[in-house]
């Protein structure tokens, strides 16, 4: 019974791979096309003329705002390094390579953002006059503190390494993962 219920539950994700390769091979194709999109400096300046604009930060429009920003990013991505864990096959693992550099791209834009910086840092040196509850306060010093560790103090030339770093290592964490679950594919028990 054990063994048979394996099988389906196989047979289930081996279906949901099939499935949602395609499905994944349109949002790497929709990233990339966001990525090129944003690789034109109109885009950019407009953004930052914006973020000039933007009211007085406070914990609603600059910590909740980011907050929610990549919720949905990190949702699906989850959900495709999880079953490109789980259950891996050469589609997935080609996506996965190509979209790896793209993210970590996407979060440095993100978290080595001056203007961005600021505005958290301006909340978080005010974060009395806000009145926080505790799980407020929790968000806040995550926030600040995950801007501070990505890098978000470094001079220009150190941010620049750091994109190239952190680009490098995304495609180096992958092919890790890719030598460790061909090991374990690879791996046969003999009993005698």
């Amino acid at each position: 019974v054990v063994f048979s219920e394996w099988a389906v539950i196989r047979e289930s994700c081996k279906n949901f791979a099939r499935n949602t390769s395609a499905f994944f091979s349109k949002i790497k194709r929709s990233i990339k096309r966001s990525r090129s999109s944003s690789e034109d400096k109109r885009p950019r300046e407009r953004r930052a003329k914006r973020d000039r604009k933007l009211e007085t930060p406070t914990f609603e429009n600059t910590i909740v705002a980011l907050d929610q920003v990549g919720a949905q990013l990190s949702s699906v991505t989850n959900i495709f390094y999880n079953l490109q864990s789980a259950h891996t096959n050469d589609k997935l693992q080609k996506i996965a390579g190509d979209v790896a550099p793209i993210l970590s791209d996407y979060y440095d834009d993100i978290v080595l953002n001056e203007q961005l910086f600021e505005k958290v840092k301006k909340v978080y040196e005010q974060k009395d006059a806000f009145h926080l509850n505790t799980e407020q306060a929790t968000l806040l010093e995550k926030t600040y503190k995950n801007f501070e560790r990505s890098g978000a103090n470094l001079s220009e030339e150190g941010k620049l390494r750091l994109r190239a770093i952190n680009k490098e290592l995304s495609k180096y964490a992958l092919e890790f993962g890719d030598n460790i679950m061909a090991e374990i594919s690879a791996y046969k028990m003999v009993v005698d």
